[in-house]
């Protein structure tokens, strides 16, 4: 009778300790990524729906929505700035959590940095 009630109690705790891993690997696969990074320039914005898209230095564009909680700048966004977000998917959606525009660069440091000097020769 004891060695059944013992029996008993080893399953029952063998049982519950698979429920509990269940439930913390489930609770992991449904926590939102942070952290993803994008950066390029803003082709369109949407004030009302609080959404942008944006397009990569490889023409790659993406959505993105900012709300309350979202660092931004205090000036509206703009087509053309250059920006960096940091956002998180969520719900399906891109929700900004940091978004920082960046200056432009001006023409003579886009050229500056486009054009390399050849080392000079001896004849």
């Amino acid at each position: 009778m004891k060695t059944t009630r013992i029996a008993t109690l080893f399953a029952a705790l063998f049982l519950l300790s698979f429920a509990a891993f269940g439930a913390t690997s489930a609770k992991a696969k449904a926590a939102p990524s942070h952290g993803m990074k994008f950066r390029g320039s803003i082709v369109s914005v949407d004030e009302k729906a609080k959404t942008f898209e944006a397009k990569d230095a490889a023409g790659k564009t993406a959505n993105f929505a900012w709300n309350d909680a979202t660092k931004a700048p205090k000036s509206p966004l703009a087509a053309g700035q250059n920006v960096s977000i940091h956002y998180m998917e969520k719900g399906g959606k891109n929700v900004a959590t940091v978004i920082t525009v960046n200056p432009a660069q001006s023409a003579h440091a886009a050229k500056a940095t486009t054009t390399t000097k050849k080392p000079a020769t001896k004849s």
